[in-house]
């Protein structure tokens, strides 16, 4: 009995030590990033990269990009799940008013496309974005460490 004790005390102070010695690996800092002025495919599909840090903000005098946070992933949590992943707010707004458009939580190799439900808006708002040519963000690399993320707003130049 005390040797199957001792014997979990030490399964437990190796899967924790295991645990404090995983660490991220971080991106290197990205050499093309395009701005507002984006890159458009023989389709007319506009796609849009920006590097920002957390708390800064971009815009193209109508519409404003923010990253609010960035968060590190979660080393205790499952493997594959969202809290396992870097993960950044970001916040669009319509300058004019401050109005805000959509803000979400994106993780590390993911996105989305901007729907009411995702952003947190209505409809109109959404219509508003995609007039703008942004119905989708996509985020390739969050840099924890750096505070910045890298990530692309897409969709149909008008």
């Amino acid at each position: 009995m005390k040797q199957t004790i001792i014997y979990f005390i030490l399964l437990g102070n190796i899967l924790y030590v295991a645990c404090l010695n995983q660490h991220r690996v971080e991106p290197a800092y990205p050499q093309n990033v395009s701005g507002w002025k984006g890159v458009k495919d023989k389709n007319g599909s506009l796609s849009r990269s920006f590097v920002l840090e957390e708390g800064k903000t971009t815009d193209n005098g109508k519409i404003q990009i923010k990253v609010v946070s960035i968060k590190d992933e979660d080393l205790q949590s499952e493997t594959g799940s969202f809290e396992r992943q870097a993960r950044a707010t970001i916040k669009i707004t319509r300058l004019s008013d401050d109005h805000l458009l959509c803000e979400d939580i994106y993780p590390e190799r993911g996105g989305g496309i901007l729907t009411p439900k995702s952003c947190g808006s209505s409809t109109s708002d959404i219509f508003e974005l995609e007039n703008h040519g942004i119905s989708g963000i996509s985020v390739p690399n969050i840099n924890v460490r750096n505070k910045w993320v890298f990530f692309y707003i897409n969709g149909i130049s008008k």
